[in-house]
């Protein structure tokens, strides 16, 4: 078992990683003032409340699935989906840092992968529900609600 000074510190670069601000790339909603800590908390409890028999590796997944931007940042998803190289770049980097926060990779394993991304999205769509209700009306958005409803639909046929 570690000395405490040593969890202390580890315990430091956690807290630390949740505090990486989300939505800088976005030009609406930048100034929200979302951070890691508090998604990662939202996707979880989105799990908790619509998966039909989440398990405890689900929910740590949800729970540490961003963690890794603390090296990486929040990099833009338009960003990673013109530059696939960019993407992959990315995952591993944040990959690497998920590793050190936690010694184990915390992404989705592949069954739960979609579940994670869906309440990822979910997410995202109820915080500009919440900040912004205005963009709602946007394509993007319109196109996030029907992917969302589409999705969630598949998710529960399984």
């Amino acid at each position: 078992m570690k000395h405490f000074k040593q969890a202390l510190a580890t315990m430091e670069k956690i807290f630390n990683a949740g505090r990486v601000s989300r939505w800088h790339t976005h030009p609406d909603l930048a100034e929200t003032g979302d951070r890691l800590d508090g998604h990662q908390g939202r996707v979880a409890r989105i799990i908790l409340r619509l998966h039909p028999s989440p398990d405890m590796h689900i929910l740590a997944q949800a729970l540490t699935h961003d963690d890794g931007e603390h090296v990486a940042g929040d990099m833009s998803g338009p960003a990673k989906n013109q530059y696939p190289n960019l993407r992959l770049l990315t995952e591993d980097i944040e990959g690497c840092a998920r590793v050190d926060l936690w010694g184990f990779c915390a992404m989705p394993y592949k069954e739960n992968h979609r579940w994670v991304n869906f309440a990822d999205k979910l997410d995202a769509y109820m915080w500009m529900m919440h900040k912004k209700p205005r963009l709602r009306k946007k394509a993007e958005w319109q196109e996030a609600k029907a992917w969302l409803n589409a999705e969630y639909k598949a998710l529960i046929k399984g």
